[in-house]
Order: structure tokens, then C-alpha cells, then sequence
């Protein structure tokens, strides 16, 4: 396997590399390679695009934050890919958050008062959050009732 993402412009210091370079950083452990270039930002996929890493064969992966960006960028008629999305469902992330940040005291976003809160009124006081854009197409409405969001959960 071979995976273009950020580890692989930065594992060994491949940000400036002027050609597609694949390598295995650790042959003794793994068979899998990566490509010298960072796709999690449009300044890495606009430098991945000019270096021709599509047209090169050398990925077998692309690992990106920005699909829309990296599909509409990288790949043309000539070059077609497939694509992949792993996504957590939007209503766990949130209710993971929410016990997360009662006890990360590392974190910067640590909220010990929400921890005499319950999950129904941090939903209530914390509206925006979850009637986010996945929300809203798992359930098929640009809004939704508290009772529907409690269905959810």
C-alpha cells in the first residue's frame, strides 16, 4: 500500500521535495510506503497537483480533510479515482465530546461545570452544535424537534 497524507511530507522532511518520492520509513515493520506530499491543506494538494502525484500511479490512498478540494484538484478525465468517506455519526461525536470535556482537564476547551449538566440541557443551551450540516442529512430536515434529536441519541 501506498498512502499520500500529511505524514508522509513531514515524517522526513519532504515538504520541499521538487518530484513524487516514495519511501518506507520503517521497512523492518511494515511494507506500506508513503508519498512525499501533505494533503490536509489546499496549499499541499495544490503542491501534490503540480508535482503530477495522480498521474505519477505511486498512490494507492489519498488521506484528506478537504475531499471536495483534493477530487475537484487532483483528478481529472484522464485520471479518475474512487472515493471513500469514513465518518462517525455526527449525534455520537457530540455526546462524546460532551463527557469528554467534563474530565480533560489538558484540554483548552475543558468544561468541569458541565459536569452537574445533564446531556438534554447541554443539547438545549448548545443548539448550533448539533444541527450541523451531517445532523441535518441523517435526519433529512434543515430542522429538527427536541424529541427528534433525543430519538437520535
Amino acid at each position: 500500500v501506498s498512502i499520500a497524507e500529511k505524514f508522509g511530507a513531514h515524517v522526513q522532511h519532504h515538504q520541499n521535495d521538487t518530484e513524487i518520492i516514495s519511501f518506507t520509513p520503517w521497512p523492518k515493520y511494515s511494507r506500506t510506503t508513503y508519498i512525499n506530499v501533505d494533503v490536509s491543506n489546499k496549499e499541499g494538494i495544490l503542491h501534490a497537483r503540480d508535482l503530477g502525484l495522480v498521474p505519477s500511479e505511486k498512490a494507492n490512498i489519498i488521506i484528506t480533510p478537504l475531499p471536495e478540494f483534493a477530487l475537484g484538484t487532483l483528478f481529472d478525465e484522464s485520471h479518475k479515482g474512487r472515493f471513500l468517506m469514513l465518518v462517525r455519526h455526527p449525534i455520537e461525536r457530540l455526546v462524546s465530546l460532551f463527557y469528554y470535556l467534563q474530565v480533560a482537564t489538558w484540554e483548552k476547551t475543558y468544561r468541569p461545570s458541565w459536569k452537574n449538566t445533564t446531556l438534554l440541557q447541554w443539547s438545549k443551551s448548545h443548539s448550533k452544535i448539533w444541527k450541523n450540516f451531517l445532523v441535518k442529512k441523517i435526519i433529512g430536515k434543515d430542522d429538527f424537534t427536541e424529541d427528534e434529536f433525543l430519538e437520535m441519541m
